[in-house]
């Protein structure tokens, strides 16, 4: 599973390879990622509780190495907050301490800017949707998820009006909205404008309507030589 991310490295022998943890920018990802990394390594039994504070495996070589794999994917600037820890579980913990802000402004930043979340803002619909799934997951990571059917009318909203029609037609179609059926439509949707676009493009253009001169004899002056000279003799 390997993969080109900055400031990454490769973990192991099996080549894991993600973007190290810089801050709040990119905990969410790599809290995703790194939890991964610790199932496939055996680990994660050392992070995930079976009681309050109590890890499932306590043993001490298993959390030291659970400790150093989640050290060795920080970047210097947040290590300050796991330079004292003493075992896998307690990096973890306080790293969700950190990073994971679950106060009124927290929430409040993460639900103003999914609902200002405007496909004019993206490049494409894809980065659009990642956006929205990325926030909606931020949120779910603090324990403040947002009802499914409601994401799929936020995906909607912010639309241009040139998606009306489709719009219209899900509301008329009595299927109950999901994000993942909203997902799928605008997808399809993108890939249809797209080979309309291509096909227009593909046509032959008319030389009169993109402007070209007309080859016909509509030009008024007199007669040239290819030199450019005007022919002897010839009057305006």
């Amino acid at each position: 599973m390997a993969s080109s991310y900055g400031n990454g490295a490769n973990v192991g022998a099996s080549s894991f390879n993600f973007e190290k943890l810089n801050g709040i920018s990119n905990y969410g990802t790599w809290k995703f990622l790194m939890r991964i990394y610790l199932i496939h390594e055996d680990l994660w039994d050392c992070i995930e509780e079976s009681s309050a504070n109590t890890p499932i495996v306590t043993d001490e070589r298993k959390q030291q190495k659970a400790l150093a794999k989640i050290c060795l994917m920080i970047l210097p600037s947040s290590l300050s907050h796991v330079r004292d820890a003493k075992t896998g579980h307690d990096a973890w913990r306080r790293l969700q301490k950190a990073y994971e802000d679950r106060g009124l402004c927290r929430k409040l930043g993460l639900l103003r800017t999914l609902f200002g979340l405007k496909l004019e803002q993206f490049k494409s619909m894809e980065n659009y949707l990642m956006q929205v799934c990325d926030i909606n997951q931020q949120l779910c990571d603090i324990n403040y998820a947002i009802e499914d059917d409601f994401l799929a009318v936020l995906m909607l909203s912010g639309l241009p009006t040139d998606y009306d029609p489709l719009i219209m037609a899900l509301e008329h179609s009595n299927i109950k909205l999901t994000s993942e059926i909203v997902k799928t439509k605008l997808v399809q949707e993108t890939m249809r404008r797209d080979f309309e676009n291509s096909e227009e493009n593909a046509k032959p253009r008319d030389p009169l309507r993109a402007g070209y001169p007309s080859p016909g004899p509509h030009r008024r002056g007199r007669p040239c030589l290819r030199g450019g000279q005007p022919l002897a003799g010839v009057a305006d």
